[in-house]
């Protein structure tokens, strides 16, 4: 649940009220839409780079392999997020830059949540009758938990689908909402609804990322068991959607996210020699064409796949995470930095024992949780039930510290 880039801090910061109509128009959009071996892998110490430019026997051989990434198109003024939002158990907390985490949201049943583009505020969807897999609550919190504003759906439970996710624009100015009767739209701050993709069966888009400048989303569709997911890219003024990896021939996609100050897409590839839920990270031009191999997952193992990514603010660093497959449940692998300048990968250390799970970033900072990996079922997914930790690291110095400890 990565934070989207954001380029604006004036379109970040705008008044609460612009936020309170945004959230109005979503909720009355929610009312009428019923249309709507590890001694062979090569690790090395955090401190010596691993180059990437080896061939791998794992690795895909119709794509082309890249030596580095475009520089940015144009410089980014990125207002960095002031604070992460996680999950613990079932409810929402926060974490600032510096200082203690605390709970936004306890005792709830969310469906889903998206934070602003500066993290002071967090757009959340509440089931209220979940047994008829129903209605919803839409709410602003602010950071401290207090409600900036609620808005009860009077919709019936049998014709609203229920919020799979939701991502607020870079600018600030509008938000993409993904549901499970497969649709997805757009609600800007003067409260115009657009369809982006209509409900439809066998439809279900995830994984929601918007452009640097907020013009474009990409997603993945459909997020279902069993199906392999293809990576769209939609326009926020036009709605004109183009496919971009077929999963169905491709391989399927498991994770995306855009690149800052690039149109470009870095998406992890299922492939044969990937475990379960895992791959190799392309990059894929908005615009369209062939896909490009970044890193291939048989460069850490005979059998290994990359399963989380997270983009630094300023484009140059992409963390992502690594397994392997275990006795009776997949085994964490490491955790590694991606220089897109030089190519180079380095490992950031991690506690035996602990698997990551998820990556953000907060101003030039990674934060990830770990969780205890003998309880984990799932490579890369929190699952609500694990004893975890977050924690911070500089990527420059590879200093770790704990930040949090969850129950």
């Amino acid at each position: 649940m990565a934070v989207p880039p954001v380029r604006s801090h004036d379109a970040a910061k705008r008044p609460a009220a612009v936020v309170l109509a945004l959230l109005l128009a979503l909720a009355l959009l929610a009312a009428g839409c019923e249309e709507v071996d590890q001694a062979a892998v090569p690790v090395g110490r955090p401190d010596d780079p691993i180059s990437i430019a080896s061939p791998s026997a794992s690795t895909p051989a119709p794509t082309a392999r890249i030596q580095s990434i475009l520089p940015p198109e144009a410089p980014l003024s990125v207002p960095h997020a002031s604070r992460v939002y996680f999950t613990s158990g079932g409810d929402l907390w926060q974490m600032p830059r510096e200082g203690p985490p605390a709970p936004v949201v306890t005792g709830r049943d969310i469906l889903a949540f998206g934070p602003s583009p500066d993290g002071e505020q967090v757009a959340v969807v509440f089931a209220t009758q979940p047994e008829m897999n129903g209605n919803s609550t839409v709410g602003i919190m602010a950071a401290d938990g207090s409600v900036v504003l609620e808005l009860p759906d009077p919709a019936p439970a049998e014709s609203q689908a229920p919020v799979r996710a939701i991502a607020w624009s870079p600018t600030g100015s509008a938000v993409a909402v993904a549901r499970q009767d497969g649709s997805l739209t757009l609600v800007d701050i003067g409260g115009t609804v657009q369809f982006l993709a209509p409900p439809q069966p066998e439809s279900l888009p995830d994984d929601l990322s918007w452009s640097p400048d907020g013009t474009m989303l990409a997603y993945r569709d459909p997020s279902l068991p069993g199906q392999a997911s293809s990576l769209y890219v939609v326009s926020a003024a036009t709605g004109e959607r183009t496919q971009l990896v077929a999963g169905e021939t491709d391989g399927a996609v498991l994770d995306l996210i855009w690149l800052p100050g690039r149109q470009a897409i870095a998406y992890v590839r299922s492939s044969p020699a990937s475990i379960e839920g895992g791959g190799d990270v392309f990059v894929v031009p908005a615009s369209g064409g062939p896909s490009q191999l970044l890193v291939s997952a048989g460069r850490f193992a005979p059998v290994a796949g990359v399963v989380n990514l997270a983009a630094a603010p300023d484009g140059r660093t992409l963390a992502m995470s690594v397994y392997i497959p275990g006795t009776d449940h997949p085994l964490f692998h490491g955790l590694w930095l991606l220089d897109t300048s030089t190519m180079d990968l380095t490992q950031v250390p991690t506690e035996r024992g602990e698997a990551v799970t998820d990556l953000w970033w907060v101003d030039s900072r990674l934060v990830f949780r770990a969780v205890d990996e003998s309880r984990l079922v799932h490579a890369g997914i929190y699952t609500g039930t694990e004893p975890f930790a977050l924690y911070e690291v500089d990527p420059a110095t590879l200093q770790v510290r704990e930040r949090h400890r969850g129950p």
